[in-house]
């Protein structure tokens, strides 16, 4: 039976995507865990993490801008100094980037 996260309404999974394996080792696991639902959390990192797997949720979400924003785009690394360019930036900075790039 898979866990749901009561404050989420969403599956749990518990995948350290951390450790070394053998290439393309994961991708069974994230075709498994895609499959659970359009959104699953991940309580691997010391503050968790939703995985959005499916083409047309995640074209969907990166939409929604005024919802969710680009503050923290590393789960594994949250104080990551160097910021990841565009995807760092939210909204109108974003769409200036893109447009002059």
């Amino acid at each position: 039976m898979t866990e749901i996260d009561q404050t989420r309404g969403c599956p749990v999974v518990h995948t350290d995507y951390r450790p070394d394996r053998p290439a393309f080792s994961t991708y069974p696991v994230l075709n498994e865990e895609r499959e659970l639902a359009p959104a699953v959390w991940n309580d691997s990192t010391k503050h968790g993490f939703l995985m959005v797997g499916r083409y047309d949720d995640v074209t969907a979400l990166l939409r929604e801008h005024e919802t969710l924003v680009n503050d923290m785009v590393n789960a594994f690394d949250p104080e990551m100094e160097t910021p990841l360019l565009p995807n760092s930036l939210n909204p109108p900075d974003h769409k200036i980037g893109r447009a002059h790039g």
